[in-house]
């Protein structure tokens, strides 16, 4: 019906703030005349006394997308703007799913736990971590349990000549340099350079395309203007407050260029945080605290620069995600 409607839409109204009904909202009211040409259509939002108390004119073709759900966010000017940004992630990299349903059932089989995260080998183990077991910048292996296919492990492991032999393409895909993205609810990213982690079927990976950098653009995923977007391009899309992350979202991400300078000085603060999260009970540190929020302070406000935001349009974005 969409796609029928699609070119004769001339106005979308955002009704989330009105209450239709006492249990619920009626979010979009769709507005079509006979003129199947439109140039561009005009979103009007909606207050609780149902006034229109803002107005917002973009490209039609922004109704091209498969989602409309980012029509509804309350900073629309901003999220369009975004939008337009002539790169994306998947122009320098490629996401990836990890796994099929049935290669999960299968992979469980060689899954294990180490009886001491200290016989960790890397020559012979892949250690493997799923959604709940990613943080910014680094992995809870062997620190936080996690659960796959119903089942609780410490130091999940697979043994890496068994894991090759079952799972030759997916070995492949794991034994290289990768960035590894939580599937849902918190948008976090961590790093697994020398290629020693399996990444669970919740989550996507991301690979360098060639020789491009994989630590800024980790930067850059991990703050606070990436997340900022994607709750409010896709936070109609959640369930339960949670958006699931997909290998298409990751990869249509906006991507600002950064040049040598600007790359060297956000892996400088990437090392920064690392040799902090790296300690034994860092978490429980105030200091440690205070200071990795410090640095990631610092990676927002060069992302604010490189996205060319405006005091007022950085404030929104920290109103947002405080």
């Amino acid at each position: 019906m969409r796609e029928l409607l699609r070119p004769y839409v001339y106005k979308l109204g955002n009704c989330d703030e009105v209450k239709v009904f006492e249990a619920g909202n009626s979010p979009v009211i769709v507005f079509v005349n006979k003129v199947n040409s439109h140039r561009e259509v005009q979103v009007d939002r909606f207050s609780s006394d149902y006034k229109v108390d803002k107005k917002v004119v973009t490209q039609h073709n922004v109704l091209d997308k498969d989602s409309w759900g980012f029509l509804l966010s309350m900073n629309l000017d901003l999220i369009l703007r975004l939008m337009k940004n002539p790169k994306k992630v998947g122009d320098d990299y490629y996401a990836e799913n990890p796994f099929t349903v049935s290669e999960a059932y299968q992979f469980q089989e060689i899954l294990y736990d180490l009886k001491d995260s200290k016989r960790f080998d890397t020559r012979k183990h892949f250690k493997f971590v799923n959604t709940g077991t990613i943080e910014k910048y680094f992995f809870l292996w062997s620190i936080k349990p996690t659960t796959y296919l119903k089942k609780k492990y410490h130091t999940p492991v697979a043994d890496r000549d068994v894991f090759q032999k079952n799972f030759t393409k997916r070995f492949s895909q794991m034994r290289v340099s990768k960035i590894v993205i939580s599937g849902m609810r918190h948008f976090e990213c961590a790093l697994d350079m020398s290629g020693d982690v399996i990444a669970g079927k919740s989550t996507v990976i991301l690979k360098s395309k060639g020789n491009t950098d994989l630590i800024s653009v980790l930067t850059i995923l991990n703050s606070s203007l990436i997340t900022f977007f994607i709750k409010e391009a896709f936070g109609v899309l959640g369930i339960g407050g949670g958006i699931n992350f997909t290998a298409e979202l990751v990869e249509n991400l906006p991507l600002s260029k950064v040049n040598d300078r600007e790359q060297r000085k956000l892996e400088s603060l990437f090392n920064d945080i690392l040799k902090i999260v790296g300690r034994d009970n860092w978490s429980n540190n105030a200091e440690n605290q205070a200071k990795v929020r410090k640095y990631e302070k610092q990676i927002d406000q060069m992302v604010y620069k490189l996205y060319g935001l405006t005091e007022e349009e950085i404030k929104i974005v920290e109103g947002e995600t405080a």
